[in-house]
């Protein structure tokens, strides 16, 4: 594995590069993924996530229940968010009260810190069909 940034700054400045050279968006995203892992891993940059959004005024008077997001960098180009996952109160793991979802004409990347992960269906739009 390579090295994974060490700070916020820079690991926001290895995405925008990746973001500046690819303009196809799919591929901007792949080519991401490397930088993604990194992250996930770095337990020192994930303590810097976690701070930097505690120490914010109204983080905590935000309703969250049962994600808490811990936004990381947001522009045009993309938005990285650390969302957590509190388990529910049954302990039930057979089903999610909020699933990884985003709106509008985005494309979702993910990467997995901790824990067993996640199923997922992915859905495409509609096509219509001519009904002659």
């Amino acid at each position: 594995m390579r090295k994974s940034p060490n700070s916020l700054g820079l690991c926001e400045n290895q995405i925008n590069k990746v973001f500046k050279k690819e303009k196809d968006r799919s591929k901007a995203h792949s080519n991401c993924s490397r930088i993604l892992e990194d992250l996930s891993t770095d337990k020192q940059l994930l303590r810097e996530i976690l701070k930097s959004n505690i120490e914010k005024k109204d983080f905590v008077c935000q309703s969250h229940y049962p994600v808490l997001s811990f936004p990381i960098c947001s522009n045009h180009e993309y938005e990285l968010i650390a969302n957590v996952w509190i388990p529910l109160a049954s302990k039930s793991t057979n089903y999610s009260t909020k699933s990884i979802h985003h709106h509008g004409p985005m494309l979702l990347t993910t990467v997995t810190t901790f824990g067993p992960g996640y199923f997922h269906y992915l859905f495409d739009r509609p096509v219509k069909h001519n009904s002659d």
